[in-house]
């Protein structure tokens, strides 16, 4: 298993991290987007972002599940990502 034992491997984590996060939210969103009619884009908006209030609140179970040890939160959240 990677861990992150110095600073930079730390930043270079985040940074992976980071990059995913961004993408996934605009493909989401502009593809919720363009499936929905423009009467019901307000709802479809809010439906999407309700997958990341999801995901944010998964994050502290995994957080918490792993005793709030930082390096091995990163590991793990970086390999979602490469999953997803």
């Amino acid at each position: 298993m990677f861990k992150n034992t110095d600073y930079w491997g730390f930043v270079f984590s985040r940074m992976m991290v980071g990059m995913s996060t961004a993408g996934i939210f605009v493909i989401t969103y502009v593809l919720a987007m363009e499936m929905i009619g423009p009467d019901y884009r307000h709802i479809a908006g809010a439906i999407s972002q309700f997958f990341g209030i999801v995901g944010y609140f998964g994050m502290t179970l995994i957080a918490y599940s792993l005793n709030y040890d930082w390096r091995l939160m990163q590991v793990y959240i970086f390999k979602l990502f490469i999953i997803v």
